[in-house]
Order: C-alpha cells, then structure tokens, then sequence
C-alpha cells in the first residue's frame, strides 16, 4: 500500500461499526471540505464486505482497514492512530457528519499551543424521545452553544491532538484500548489544558 502524506495535514481516523449507508453518508460529509485534500482519512471496518466494496470504489483515496474479528470502538480507533501519519490526528465515528468547514477549523485551532482541541456536537436524530435520551447522556455538554475555551471534558467523536506531542499518551491508550477519557485525563495529570472551540 502506497500513501503520499506530504501534503498531508491531518488523519482522521473512524471506527466504523454501523454500515451502509451512515458510513457512507459520514465519508461524503468529510469530502465535501473545500480542502479534503489536506487530509488522509482512515476507516477501520468491521461490518461487512458490502460496506467495504462501495468504500472501496467511491472513496478510492480512503485507508481501508478491517481487522479479522469483530472489536469495540476504542481498539478500532487505536488500530487507525496506529496507522495515522500526519501532525494532527482527528477523531470522529461513523454516524458523524461533520460541516464544510471542519479542516479549516482544525488548522485554525491548531495553531494555538493547546494539544487537544475539540468542538461542539449536535443531536441529527431527532426522531424518537430515546434519540434524545441518549443523545442528553452522552452530549449534553458539547451541544450549542458549546463552550469556548480550557475545559474539563472533550467529545471523542469531534475531537483533535497534536500527534507528536502526545504520542507516548496516545501508546498507551492504545495498548489498553482505552475511550478518549482515559487519554483525556492523562493529558491533564501531565499539565496539558483540553480546548473547546464551537
């Protein structure tokens, strides 16, 4: 396999665990960026072979990986930062769809000192009161308007760090296949500040 980084910005890595069409519908929300070409997208699937045939033929530029054996979202997510080659990493899922301007806002907030920079999250299934329920759970404090500045807790689906800063961190949480908590609190204990940025 072949990648050409040097143009590259940013990794973004998706667990994918829902299938056709919210992963698809997740990658054409990610290349209608002004500047998708900025970025290596990494897909890490473990749904089926369909799902993989159209990645495979409509996202040809897409990293595709798909471990043999079914596996939760923290390892899939670890197994695509493993893969990840460029300065920022960003991490989003499968069932995010992600605004027009998402790369240029990363940059942007990037150029400050912080290393983990994450933004607001908003609720798209709106049909059913458990949709919202379990949105509430989740999300409650990344919802617009969502806070702007040092905070105690980031999203894990809108969510990115300095790499290379962080890549011992990032090893480790990886080992453990951990969620971003545990990233997060380490990144605190270690003097880090998390951002919000809307």
């Amino acid at each position: 396999m072949e990648n050409h980084t040097d143009n590259k910005k940013i990794s973004v890595v998706i667990p994918s665990i829902n299938g056709l069409p919210i992963i698809k519908e997740c990658l054409e929300s990610i290349y209608r960026q002004k500047n998708s070409d900025i970025a290596e997208v990494i897909v890490v699937d473990c749904t089926d072979e369909r799902t993989r045939k159209v990645i495979r033929e409509t996202f040809k530029e897409v990293i595709l990986i798909y471990p043999q054996k079914k596996k939760p979202i923290p390892e899939l997510r670890a197994i695509g930062i493993k893969e990840a080659k460029c300065d920022i990493l960003a991490l989003i899922e499968d069932h995010c769809l992600v605004p027009e301007d998402w790369f240029t806002e990363i940059l942007k907030a990037h150029e400050s000192d912080y290393v983990a920079i994450g933004g607001a999250v908003e609720n798209a299934c709106q049909d059913k009161v458990l949709d919202w329920a379990t949105f509430f759970c989740e999300y409650s404090a990344f919802i617009q308007p969502a806070p702007s500045g040092i905070i105690n807790i980031l999203p894990g689906n809108n969510v990115s760090y300095k790499k290379n800063r962080i890549q011992d961190i990032l090893d480790d949480a990886i080992d453990k296949g951990v969620w971003e908590g545990f990233i997060h609190q380490k990144l605190i204990e270690r003097g880090y500040e998390l951002f919000s940025t809307p």
